[in-house]
């Protein structure tokens, strides 16, 4: 409950949940993927989004650069 006191903490630790939430949304609202491949491509963009968002990226600087062939990188470390 330490979130209520301090703000910079997240409501839930899950982030794992929180990721696959998304995939399951997608699936719900157009029924299923129409095949392996494509919820595979979508799990791979949603992916490196996430990631990005993480390591508090602009989403519209990353996906500009996979266009112009120099796709951002996360930090490893």
């Amino acid at each position: 409950m330490r979130f209520l006191d301090d703000l910079t903490v997240p409501f839930t630790n899950n982030m794992a949940e929180c990721d696959l939430r998304m995939l399951k949304v997608r699936q719900h609202i157009s029924g299923s993927f129409r095949s392996d491949n494509g919820a595979q491509r979508f799990a791979v963009i949603r992916g490196y989004l996430q990631t990005a968002a993480k390591q508090e990226q602009s989403l519209w600087t990353v996906l500009e650069s996979v266009v112009h062939d120099e796709p951002w990188k996360p930090n490893t470390g």
